[in-house]
């Protein structure tokens, strides 16, 4: 990639074509699929870099929920480490399609037909779980109109996010207190 990069010879298919990867989500091992995307955030690839109608790395992996066959297992492992490797390269979780919706949207939407249903769920609350610990706003709404608190209730899955209600609305609070500086606090 180095190499390639430093000739400029792929500089634009890298920089912000590199979801041609998650083509092969499926077949290859996580291990490379992992070190690829790595290598190309590593290089500068934008993780909040968009293909088609506006769908970004996120909601592709999101996307991927609903694919995962007789290797499920393995899929999901996949789609779990993919999202924490763009959200440590600075993937905007939040970002929008644009039809509005977010990874999070994505991740309820998935519908997986090929594992055992219980199976299947506790991957989605997975996904749905690490997008909420990155901050995923559960109350962004699509061009539909829908939020993903919406989605949740109506499959009545709210108590995914209960607890991270009352923590955005802890973490709301807490930003509008002040905060306290070395100098303000007394070492006596």
């Amino acid at each position: 990639i180095e190499h390639l990069l430093r000739d400029g010879k792929i500089y634009v298919e890298f920089k912000y074509a590199w979801h041609f990867l998650l083509s092969s989500f499926r077949r290859s091992s996580k291990c490379d699929l992992v070190k690829s995307v790595d290598d190309c955030l590593k290089h500068g690839a934008n993780p909040n870099n968009r293909e088609g109608p506006g769908v970004t790395g996120l909601m592709l992996a999101c996307m991927q929920l609903s694919f995962c066959g007789e290797v499920g297992q393995q899929v999901i492992e996949r789609v779990v480490y993919f999202l924490l490797l763009l959200l440590k390269h600075g993937a905007e979780v939040n970002q929008r399609d644009f039809y509005g919706s977010t990874a999070l949207h994505y991740a309820f939407q998935s519908r997986n037909y090929y594992l055992p249903p219980e199976e299947g769920r506790l991957a989605k609350k997975l996904v749905v779980q690490i997008l909420i610990q990155h901050n995923a706003n559960i109350y962004l709404k699509n061009s539909f109109g829908i939020s993903a608190i919406d989605m949740a209730k109506r499959e009545g899955h709210e108590s995914w996010l209960k607890t991270d209600e009352a923590s955005h609305a802890q973490r709301k609070e807490r930003d509008r207190a002040p905060k306290k500086t070395e100098a303000s606090f007394n070492l006596d």
